[in-house]
């Protein structure tokens, strides 16, 4: 759990069946505002609505995360509404580096990046990185997806698979208008045995 301004390093953690409660910030593996994280060799099991959360309560409120050898596994729903289970859930004004990352079995989405205002920005950088087996919400049966990226996104992601989610595996959306035009690049990207999503018996798209 990343305090309010503060600045945390780790190394060898195994953040394991965070307790759930009426509180939707409770049940959360690690759980970021206005914090600068960097992880080593750490694995984040069986959290609820999201392993690891940034978040955005006051506009310029900004982030960082940087890990090595990350592994998410299995993250669940929140038991009062049955929603959520996203492995990283980055909103707001994010610099984001990963390395060496697997993230496996989560719920609604694998990955997701987006910002709620115009004046913010995410940088992503990500490479040797794993998103599978993402299945859809269990609340109403959307999602599904591997990574979602929205604009104000600037992504560089390399070397990595994205494999059998049932949604698609990359969704790259935009704002309505669009805010500003962001920079992706996927640079030797396997995307595999995406499923059908169970709801509609159809998607599974790249």
């Amino acid at each position: 759990y990343a305090m309010i301004g503060s600045k945390t390093t780790g190394e060898n953690i195994y953040i394991k069946d965070i307790a759930d409660s009426n509180d939707p910030l409770q049940g959360i593996g690690i759980y970021m505002y206005q914090a600068e994280v960097s992880l080593k060799r750490t694995m984040i099991e069986k959290s609820r609505y999201t392993a690891v959360f940034t978040d955005r309560f006051s506009e310029g409120a900004k982030n960082s995360f940087d890990a090595a050898d990350l592994y998410i596994k299995d993250t669940v729903p929140r038991e009062i509404d049955n929603s959520g289970g996203i492995g990283l859930n980055f909103q707001g004004n994010n610099t984001i580096k990963l390395k060496r990352t697997l993230i496996d079995g989560s719920k609604s989405s694998g990955m997701i990046a987006l910002i709620r205002l115009e004046s913010e920005e995410v940088s992503l950088l990500a490479s040797e990185f794993i998103i599978r087996n993402t299945l859809a919400d269990q609340s109403n049966g959307t999602g599904g997806e591997g990574l979602v990226l929205q604009d104000n996104v600037d992504a560089i992601i390399k070397n990595s698979v994205i494999d059998s989610n049932s949604l698609t595996g990359i969704s790259v959306s935009t704002r309505k208008p669009a805010t500003k035009a962001a920079f992706k690049l996927f640079d030797t990207i396997v995307i595999k045995n995406n499923a059908l999503r169970e709801m509609e018996g159809k998607y599974g798209s790249g």
